[in-house]
């Protein structure tokens, strides 16, 4: 690996604020780009001037959603190396902040991309189909909320309204609920074709499912999360990013709380967990044990709920690193002494 050019980048959905950084020449550079083609083709020009090759060149992306996608797109067809991060990571390293501006954050995110080049490095790969699903599920779950809102809104209007007032509102929104539950079916039949058509996703996606209370969804988002295993391959740290890790709260001899899990995680994650969690001990025999041994030991059910959230993190990357699909222990209760 061979970097020359360091470039941060900060996007929104008109422009760009690009900080570019020489390495080993102590040339630096900021640009304000137009968020398009023709911005793009500026700063393809603006690195060509720095005189070094496409392989050499380094671009951080501060993760912004979609205002990122065309560009994030546009870096790998020219051969850089690009990568998306999460803006709080990139704050938390920044330490103290006095003021924010497009221009400052852009320099933030190369001196951050300077500072973590290794680390970021080793993670740069995301590949396509990874990306492709990525996508798709956010466009799944945007579909969910829709339907959501319109059946919600069925319900207030039926509750507080008189019958013939609303008949004709009913109506139109019972088709349009129908509406966005065919474009659902049809997200998830591609969801489902783009897994099922590459080898690896398709392998893991069948032994995570294969674990009792672990549904497709919560597979296919820890597929997404974990880049198919292959960016978190330890259980510890996937617990941590869902959030469901617990961690001490103790400070000198004032302090001494009680493990807690932290507020920082991927909620969508964590929550996915809670259901697959609240399923297994309905129908895992095992789990189910395991949770009533605990609830009448006198623990809260939340913190047992969270528990068995643990196990099943360490069940799908014990399935995943076995390669075997989890097989289901017989429970035996203890006779009762005599």
């Amino acid at each position: 690996m061979t970097i020359k050019l360091v470039i941060g980048i900060d996007t929104s959905k008109a422009k760009i604020d690009a900080w570019f950084k020489l390495l080993g020449a102590d040339e630096q550079k900021h640009l304000c780009l137009l968020n398009s083609k023709i911005g793009f083709s500026k700063l393809d020009r603006t690195i060509r001037s720095f005189k070094v090759l496409p392989d050499e060149v380094f671009v951080c992306i501060e993760h912004t959603g979609y205002y990122g996608y065309k560009f994030f797109q546009h870096c790998k067809a020219k051969g850089y190396y690009c990568i998306e991060v999460s803006p709080l990571k990139i704050k938390r390293s920044a330490g103290v902040v006095r003021g924010k501006s497009d221009e400052d954050d852009s320099l933030m995110i190369a001196e951050f991309a300077l500072r973590h080049l290794d680390e970021l490095f080793s993670e740069i790969d995301l590949a396509q189909d990874l990306l492709k699903l990525k996508t798709m599920l956010s466009q799944r779950n945007q579909l969910i909320k829709y339907q959501l809102g319109i059946e919600n809104h069925n319900k207030l209007i039926i509750s507080t309204l008189p019958k013939k007032e609303i008949k004709q509102t009913v109506k139109q929104n019972n088709r349009i609920f129908s509406y966005f539950q065919k474009q659902i079916n049809l997200t998830e039949a591609r969801i489902y074709d783009l897994v099922f058509n590459d080898q690896d996703l398709k392998n893991n996606f069948k032994l995570l499912n294969s674990i009792v209370g672990v549904g497709p969804w919560t597979a296919l988002y820890v597929i997404l999360y974990t880049r198919n295993f292959m960016r978190i391959i330890c259980p510890r740290r996937f617990a941590c990013f869902a959030g469901i890790a617990p961690f001490k709260h103790e400070s000198g001899s004032s302090i001494k709380g009680k493990p807690r899990v932290s507020h920082l995680a991927n909620k969508k994650m964590k929550s996915l967990l809670q259901m697959s969690a609240m399923s297994a001990v309905t129908h895992d025999p095992e789990l189910k044990a395991f949770y009533n041994r605990k609830i009448e030991e006198g623990k809260s059910k939340m913190s047992v709920l969270n528990a068995v959230r643990n196990k099943l993190v360490h069940r799908m990357f014990a399935v995943i690193r076995r390669q075997s699909a989890y097989f289901v222990k017989p429970v035996f209760e203890k006779k009762p002494k005599a």
